[in-house]
């Protein structure tokens, strides 16, 4: 068991959960003491606010608030468009008034209208636009206002917005102690989950008793377009305040006439306040109801400037005024994705629940990261946003500095990140996802020729391969590779291979190549730097001279200097993994130093999987070494330097990664040893550093991971149709890859 959570664990845990773009203080530097930055960042557009500071005024008749939109703007709306001229249908308008043991409860089931005289003009606004029926502290006029679907001041705030819910339960019952702050936040915040939740005051279930049971049936109902034809339930939970037993029994009693399944008592509160950012799990959590008033979905083109940017009209809401002296009065949430998926920007990033971002990517304003996406603190009407957008490498590099670690791109980075230009990005990566056409690439780059029995039978001319040599392996490909045609094409196209003939010097018998540009009528040996005339009639046309040559960072030999691994793991990560549209910022080969001493990164990565209801996970960080075709690859250096690396960022999923289809012994145990060294617990329980281990079956796989091993055999077949073999979660991922070539125990047990 672990320690229960402090007050400021606690605290954040909730800032974790809901991801608010605003905060209040009720008291001055309670915000600070728990972590919540903000001011320092921009003096326009405060993130933080003392209570003290929420209301200004400088007209009494019309004080300004520091957040969001006066609802006097939506009163102004509703009876311009609904109730100046009379309505064919009339509605049941209401409002509590008067002191009881209820108020607050009402408060915060139906909203209530503020006390203070300075604000007086908001109920004044409400009686005269909408000239509500006044409502007493009963469980009758609670009734009434329930079946008649009346509307309320909360009613009013909903104006115009669309709610996308994600709850697990179709309705949920809240059993409340009226006079208890405790589970009137609960019951706010369980709102903020669901959106049929109804609060019901423990005083008043005898009065509620016919109501409740009736509301009960009707919801207990075949859920539509469910084959198996189950029936939906109402859920009635328990405030924290009530006596869970005495409650109980209580609510057992009175609704044990009632069909069987069609409620269930809960006496927990899910634990939203739960640090859940590294468990990457596909376990049932809350989410919260996303709101929106507008959207629009639109392709942007990046400047060609020097600093890359996006350009864009803000959205607002139409009953919002051209200009308002508040801080933030709504924002705008901004999701971007790399549909050609070069990845060149930072597009996933750790989000920042308490502080904007460090970078300042939002011209002139600071900007904050979220699960929805980059968020924009707004103003006025009609603003025209700027967006900076942060190169990949940049943003990782940052990363490392972040912890004192001073982090510098490679030589070999530059290689892999020239090949994934020259592809065109992981959409192009089934160039080079084939062993037979990397080992032929590699064979050209090396300038000698291999024969079957492995033995070097001769140097190329220029590192070429015959047409008939390609030949082969594009008719395997055709065949195999979907049907595709032009693999070839595509190969010429990223630079890869260049056409051109090999003809032998008449002065010493040297064989040169020479592309198609070069070719003349008189040449130039290589070898002996004579000219001689090209042998228009003597060329060997039944044995054709012409051969491609591997040209631009393709030639680079021992695979590219294991960039194409690198490239294979990383789109492993980024497509191999998973079926939804999952994003990636990532960077190969980096020079790390610290502490003074040097060490080696094949990439590092942040990994992000949208989810099948929208949602985006918590980012993870990757660090990777990745391996080509040699017997012992990974050697007791690489795994102390994995080793280090996870010491430095706990929580990081350390990735090891090679073309070949398995590991070799002395490999297994090496690896095993990081891996149950990653496997150990921190102080909240969660693995220290997970390893996740990927062989040339995976790295491969062009339909994915998941269909790789379900046409595998033994324990990748048998793991893949486990019914949790959600490949697209990191932390499952490592324990099916620990188990199926470590061979060891899982992660539960």
């Amino acid at each position: 068991m672990f320690d229960r959570p402090s007050g400021r664990e606690l605290a954040m845990g909730y800032i974790r959960f809901f991801e608010p773009d605003v905060f209040v203080e009720t008291e001055r530097g309670l915000a600070k003491a728990i972590g919540i930055q903000g001011d320092t960042q921009s003096e326009y557009l405060p993130r933080v606010i003392p209570l003290d500071e929420f209301i200004e005024i400088r007209d009494a008749r019309n004080p300004e608030f520091a957040f969001g939109l006066s609802i006097l703007n939506i009163y102004r709306e509703i009876y311009r468009t609904e109730y100046q001229f009379v309505r064919r249908q009339s509605r049941f308008i209401g409002i509590f008034q008067g002191r009881s043991s209820h108020g607050a409860f009402l408060d915060a089931t139906f909203g209530g209208l503020p006390r203070l005289e300075i604000l007086s003009h908001f109920k004044t606004s409400y009686d005269i636009a909408f000239e509500p029926e006044v409502l007493t502290h009963k469980p009758t006029d609670w009734l009434r206002l329930i079946n008649d679907r009346g509307y309320t001041p909360l009613t009013f705030t909903k104006h115009g917005l669309n709610q996308r819910s994600f709850n697990w339960f179709s309705h949920s019952l809240f059993v409340v102690n009226p006079a208890s702050s405790v589970d009137l936040i609960d019951f706010w915040n369980l709102r903020l989950m669901r959106r049929n939740v109804l609060a019901i005051s423990s005083e008043w279930l005898p009065e509620t008793k016919d109501f409740i049971c009736e509301l009960i049936k009707k919801n207990h109902r075949p859920i539509p377009g469910n084959p198996n034809e189950p029936k939906s339930s109402t859920v009635v939970e328990l405030g924290s305040s009530i006596s869970t037993e005495k409650m109980k029994n209580k609510i057992s009693k009175m609704f044990g006439d009632l069909p069987s399944g069609s409620w269930s008592l809960k006496t927990y509160y899910d634990n939203i306040w739960g640090d859940n950012t590294r468990s990457n799990d596909n376990s049932v959590q809350p989410i919260p109801i996303q709101v929106e008033y507008d959207s629009i979905r639109k392709d942007l083109p990046i400047s060609n400037d020097q600093s890359p940017s996006i350009e864009f009209q803000s959205l607002s809401p139409d009953f919002a005024p051209d200009y308002t002296r508040s801080k933030a009065v709504w924002v705008n949430t901004i999701s971007l994705s790399d549909f050609h998926q070069k990845h060149q920007y930072a597009l996933s990033l750790p989000f920042t629940p308490i502080s904007y971002f460090h970078r300042f990517l939002r011209i002139a304003y600071p900007l904050i990261v979220s699960r929805e996406g980059f968020v924009l603190l707004q103003q006025d009407k009609y603003e025209t946003e700027y967006i900076e957008l942060l190169p990949s490498i940049d943003a990782i590099i940052d990363r490392f500095r972040q912890i004192d670690i001073e982090a510098t791109e490679s030589d070999i980075g530059r290689i892999a990140n020239q090949i994934l230009t020259s592809i065109g990005g992981f959409r192009g990566i089934r160039i080079i996802q084939d062993v037979e056409t990397l080992r032929l690439l590699d064979m050209m780059s090396k300038s000698i020729r291999i024969v079957g029995d492995g033995t070097i039978e001769e140097e190329y001319a220029g590192r070429t391969a015959s047409i008939d040599q390609w030949q082969s392996t594009i008719n395997r490909l055709e065949k195999t590779n979907f049907g595709e045609k032009g693999h070839l094409d595509r190969l010429v196209d990223a630079g890869a291979l260049k056409l051109g003939l090999s003809i032998s010097c008449h002065n010493c018998k040297m064989e040169n190549w020479y592309g198609l540009a070069e070719l003349d009528e008189s040449l130039v040996c290589e070898r002996c730097l004579e000219s001689f005339s090209f042998p228009q009639g003597g060329l060997d046309f039944k044995n054709t001279p012409w051969k491609f040559r591997v040209a631009g960072p393709f030639s680079v030999p021992n695979y590219a200097n294991g960039s194409y691994a690198t490239l294979l793991a990383v789109n492993c990560i980024f497509n191999g993994i998973g079926y939804r549209t999952n994003s990636i910022t990532f960077s190969t080969n980096l020079n790390l130093k610290v502490n003074g001493k040097e060490l080696e990164i094949d990439f590092a990565c942040w990994y992000q999987r949208r989810k099948s209801r929208g949602r985006l996970d918590d980012p993870c960080f990757l660090v990777g070494e990745a391996k080509s075709f040699a017997q012992n690859s990974f050697t007791d250096k690489d795994i102390s330097r994995l080793k280090r690396v996870g010491k430095l960022l706990p929580g990081t999923f350390l990735i090891l990664a090679t073309l070949k289809p398995d590991l070799s012994p002395e490999e297994k145990k090496r690896i095993s040893k990081l891996a149950l060294w990653g496997r150990l617990p921190d102080v909240k329980g969660h693995s220290r550093n997970l390893v996740v281990v990927l062989t040339g079956l995976e790295l491969f796989a062009q339909r994915g991971i998941h269909y790789a091993w379900e046409n595998s055999n033994g324990k990748r077949q048998t793991l893949s149709r486990h019914g949790r073999a959600y490949f697209d979660n990191l932390k499952t991922l490592a324990d099916v890859t620990q188990q199926a070539y470590l061979g060891l125990k899982p992660l539960n047990e």
